[in-house]
């Protein structure tokens, strides 16, 4: 069988799973889900940003009891530029990843398509809580390993 997106096709779309969103400035965020389907790489567009250095991947779901797809989850990955500015916008790059899983076996890894520093995400997940502690946050209401259902 021929690979899409560098993964499996069993992982392009399925069945029953679980979808968790890990990110460098909150905790990992939960989906259990009765459907899932990966569409891209994408060429992103935008009104009044060059985003041609730029690809993105959305991963359409639908939730049990329900029949169609929520608001799909967006993950971007590359430079973009705006035309007023000399500095470069990053997408996402070492910020967010996504992991789908079924029965504690992994059918698709978003760090497989848009690979993501680790020790990067790590860093700015330290920076994050310092930052916030620094404006008077408490550093026990910045859990960052609280699981969040949605």
């Amino acid at each position: 069988m021929r690979k899409i997106l560098g993964i499996d096709p069993e992982a392009v779309s399925g069945g029953c799973a679980t979808i968790t969103e890990f990110y460098a400035t909150d905790g990992p965020w939960v989906r259990h889900v009765r459907k899932f389907e990966i569409r891209g790489l994408y060429q992103p567009s935008h009104d009044d940003l060059d985003m041609r250095e730029a690809k993105e991947l959305f991963i359409y779901y639908i939730k049990p009891r329900k029949r169609t797809y929520e608001s799909p989850i967006r993950l971007l990955h590359g430079t973009a530029y705006a035309p007023w500015s000399e500095q470069p916008r990053i997408c996402y790059d070492n910020n967010h990843y996504v992991l789908i899983e079924h029965n504690g076996k992994v059918l698709f890894d978003s760090r497989d398509v848009f690979p993501c520093d680790m020790q990067e995400f790590d860093k700015r997940r330290e920076d994050y809580v310092a930052q916030m502690a620094a404006r008077g946050f408490p550093r026990e209401s910045l859990n960052l390993s609280q699981v969040r259902e949605l």
